[in-house]
């Protein structure tokens, strides 16, 4: 019997891993399908490298397993058979060195620096390499309610608020009325989002068949 991410966590690693225990149940219920597949699996923000020793226990050895951090260091704290791309995700320059290099990507986890900018612009850019029936998770969504980082509740630039104005996409084949710069630019970029799941502290996104993908003219309107 396989062991749950849970005990894994728990109780197999060798390597700093801090990850809030509700978390999990969501880990299990979107990442469990693709246990012992060859998936490809990218986490930003790994710090103490637990996270990596936790994902290659999990999905197995046939899994793609790359983690991306702003701290050279956590090149000491490497995992085995991981990959590590050193960089700043808010950095367009990184993304376009690092993006050809991943292929396409069956699942994405944001857990990098939370800053609103940065989780919304890393999931423009990377986005359109996930897979359809893949998986794109924001963690630590909580910081689009902290105060002292300049954010709070129902401020527009929030990735939470970003989040809830993509809810209606899913909806997309039966829109009716004024297409606006907004929901021009909802459709253009995440027209294929086949799903959006709120949880404590986190936003999942599954992909499926783009659905209405249009000519975008207007600059990003939503922050």
């Amino acid at each position: 019997m396989q062991k749950s991410l849970l005990d894994i966590f728990i109780n197999d690693l060798t390597l700093h891993c801090d990850k809030y225990l509700p978390y999990f149940p969501v880990y299990e219920h979107f990442f469990s399908g693709y246990r012992n597949t060859d998936l490809t699996f990218v986490e930003v923000g790994v710090q103490g490298g637990g996270s990596l020793e936790m994902w290659r226990k999990y999905f197995g050895n046939k899994a793609r397993i790359i983690g991306m951090d702003i701290d050279p260091k956590v090149l000491e704290r490497r995992a085995e058979n991981v990959e590590l791309f050193i960089g700043d995700q808010g950095d367009p320059e990184f993304w376009a060195e690092v993006l050809p290099k991943l292929g396409t990507v069956d699942v994405f986890l944001d857990d990098g620096s939370h800053q609103m900018k940065h989780q919304i612009d890393t999931m423009l850019t990377v986005w359109p390499k996930i897979r359809v029936g893949g998986v794109y998770m924001v963690e630590d969504t909580h910081t689009s309610y902290y105060m002292d980082w300049g954010n709070g509740l129902l401020h527009g630039h929030t990735f939470m608020e970003f989040s809830k104005r993509l809810v209606d996409i899913v909806n997309l084949n039966h829109w009716q009325g004024m297409i606006t710069p907004e929901t021009d630019f909802i459709m253009k970029n995440f027209g294929d989002i086949g799903s959006v799941s709120f949880h404590n502290s986190m936003v999942t996104f599954t992909k499926g068949q783009a659905k209405w993908l249009r000519p975008n003219p207007y600059p990003n309107p939503l922050g």
